[in-house]
Formats: C-alpha cells, sequence, structure tokens
C-alpha cells in the first residue's frame, strides 16, 4: 500500500493551500495544519451550512411578552395603567426572565374592545371599571383589586368663578343635594346621582358642557380628581370665567379590575399572580402615592369635605366594603360625608368625629 504523508499547509488568500517544511514547526502547531487539511478536504456541504444565513424572525413578531391595551381608565391615566403592568411582570422576573410591554392606543368601542380582548392577538389585557358582553366572556378573566388607590370614583368639581365660594362652604347633605350636576349623557355617572335624586342635566359632548355650566345650566362639573387639571388645562384659555373647587369632593365606589385573556396560560398565571402580590405587599398603593399622592393630600391640606354617594350598581353591603376600603387606605374617614346615619357601620361610626357624621 503507498505511503501517504500529510504535509502542514498555509493558507494564502491568492494561492491558496501551499506546503510548508515541518522542520520549523513544533508538534502542537503540525497538529493544528493536519487538521485544518482534513476540513479542507471535507465534502462541500459543511462550507454551506457555515455560510448559511441564520433563520431569521417571522415578520411580525417581536420580543413582545404582553400587549397592552391602555386607556381602560379614561385620559390621561395611561401612564399608571403601563406602570402597574410593569410591576405586575416583575414579580417573577428572576425566574421567568423579564417580560417587555407593547401598549396600544385605538379609538374602537368598548363593544371592539372587549371582542379584542377575548380574541387574545391585539391585545392580552387592559384595566376597565366597565363589564364586557357575555358573548367576549369566553377567553376572558376579571380579577378585582383596586386600582388607583380606590379613588376612581373620588370626584372633583369645575364651578363657574361666581359659584366657587358657595360651593366650597357646603357642609350638609341637604345642601349638597339641592346643586344641579352636569355629565355626559353616556357616562355611567349619571345613574349614581339620579340614584340619589340629585338633579342632573346631561350633554353630549364634554365640549359642550363647559357652555351650558357657563350659562348656568347646571351648578358645577364633578370630574375624576385625577384628571380634573388635565381638562380644566385644556378649557382654560377658552372658558377663563371658571376654575377649579378645592374644598368639596365627591366620592361613590367603583369597583376596577384586571382583564386576561386565559388562552396563554402561562401569561395568565404571571399576571393574576404578578397583581396578587402587589397588592398584597404594597408595591401598588406606593405606586399610586407616588404619582397620585398630591390629589389626597390637598383634600387634607384644605380640610376638605366628601359626599359620599351610593352606586345603584351595588348592593349596600358592596358600597359599604368599597367605601370603608377607599376611606381607610387614604385615612380619609374623618372628611366623608354620608347620606344618612344608617349607612355607617359601627366600625365607621367609631372612627369618625361626631361633627362630620350625616348632617
Amino acid at each position: 500500500m503507498e505511503k501517504i504523508i500529510l504535509l502542514p499547509v498555509t493558507l494564502h488568500p491568492a494561492i491558496g493551500v501551499q506546503p510548508t517544511s515541518t522542520h520549523a514547526l513544533t508538534r502542537p502547531t503540525r497538529l493544528i495544519w493536519v487538521l485544518r487539511l482534513i476540513i479542507l478536504l471535507l465534502p462541500p456541504v459543511i462550507p454551506v451550512l457555515a455560510n448559511s444565513t441564520p433563520p431569521q424572525a417571522t415578520e411580525g413578531k417581536s420580543n413582545t411578552c404582553f400587549n397592552l391595551r391602555e386607556g381602560g381608565f379614561g385620559p390621561g391615566l395611561n401612564h399608571y395603567e403601563k406602570a402597574i403592568f410593569t410591576l405586575a411582570a416583575r414579580v417573577d422576573e428572576h425566574t421567568l426572565g423579564p417580560c417587555p410591554l407593547t401598549t396600544t392606543q385605538n379609538a374602537y368601542s368598548m363593544a371592539r374592545v372587549w371582542k379584542e380582548f377575548s380574541n387574545g392577538e391585539k391585545f392580552h389585557g387592559g384595566l376597565s371599571s366597565g363589564y364586557p358582553p357575555e358573548q367576549d366572556k369566553t377567553h376572558l378573566i376579571a380579577i378585582e383589586h383596586p386600582f388607583l388607590g380606590a379613588s376612581l370614583g373620588l370626584r372633583q368639581s369645575i364651578v363657574t368663578t361666581e359659584f366657587k365660594s358657595q360651593y366650597e362652604k357646603l357642609s350638609s347633605y341637604d345642601e349638597f343635594r339641592q346643586l344641579r350636576v352636569g355629565q355626559g349623557r353616556q357616562w355611567i355617572d349619571l345613574d349614581v346621582y339620579q340614584a340619589m335624586k340629585i338633579p342632573t342635566v346631561g350633554s353630549f359632548r364634554l365640549e359642550q358642557a363647559f357652555g351650558m355650566l357657563k350659562q348656568g345650566r347646571f351648578d358645577h362639573l364633578p370630574l375624576c380628581v385625577l384628571q380634573t387639571q388635565a381638562v380644566f388645562d385644556s378649557i382654560k384659555q377658552e372658558h377663563p370665567d371658571m376654575v377649579i373647587a378645592n374644598h368639596t369632593y365627591i366620592y361613590y365606589p367603583l369597583k376596577t379590575w384586571v382583564y386576561l385573556n386565559t388562552k396563554d396560560k402561562s401569561r395568565l398565571q404571571r399576571f393574576s399572580k404578578g397583581f396578587e402580590k402587589i397588592f398584597a405587599d404594597g408595591s401598588a398603593d406606593a405606586l399610586f402615592t407616588r404619582l397620585f399622592g398630591e390629589h389626597i393630600r390637598a383634600i387634607k391640606n384644605a380640610n376638605g369635605r366628601i359626599f359620599v354617594l351610593q352606586n345603584p350598581a351595588y348592593s349596600k353591603e358592596e358600597n359599604i366594603r368599597l367605601t370603608r376600603a377607599f376611606l381607610d387606605l387614604h385615612e380619609l374617614n374623618s372628611y366623608a360625608i354620608f347620606p344618612d346615619q344608617n349607612y355607617l357601620t359601627p366600625a365607621l361610626e367609631q372612627s369618625m368625629p361626631a361633627v362630620l357624621r350625616s348632617q
């Protein structure tokens, strides 16, 4: 059999493989060159694989872990919605890794939003105080938590400059009930005021409401305390004779839920567990205080009054439970005025000064 001797080789970009003298090479070096020559003699499939393009991500895919639908609580609160979902995602970050959020804003009707929640492609979840229709509950779960510090139902009114002093001096429920409230015709707030026998005037659009307020069609326009300043800033140049009243507030309970699509069980478990944890350990309340604590402090600093209303959408027991949770969380019991003496539970009665109990 003919004996074959493998010589070390030198690779040159222009010449290619060239024999090299073995005398000047050490044993390790000779081994390296032998291995290189073997690789060169392998079938051409190896270079093809080596030069092939790495697999590309499918078009439209991303590293997104959760698609969040923003705007569930109305304008001006999107930053809170993203921050609270981020907190929930981080609970299991040490074991499951990071969970990047994609936020989406759109002009969909609520009917379309519920369908997209149930479908689970455009949105994986979001926050709301509303209820989905029965046909859209198939792949949707609602978990109740006191989002926004349970203060979504805390209202602050915009009034005319002329009426501000009178409005801020209100001290009894009887006086408060005489005032006419302006609201949007589609707002759920109308049901609350009407159930409490408070006169209401509805407008088709919020922009129209300010003209009606100026004309004296109603006395005050209550808005969520977390959004009043933003709304006022948008109209103050056009309506310089309007101001925000800082002493008289309104509160009625509003349940809030996180809605999660149930098709992806791991995502569902991650966020349901995450929200449970951040509300249990105080992280969610700390976030509210950091973003909106100034509104609660303003009530205390002004020694304000909060007129408590009952929400007809809930039972009396539910109204009391939710109201207690709000007042206790923010230490506002001494500022509340109730519609009647029987509204109070013993626990609330003991914590409130007699002078501020129902007038």
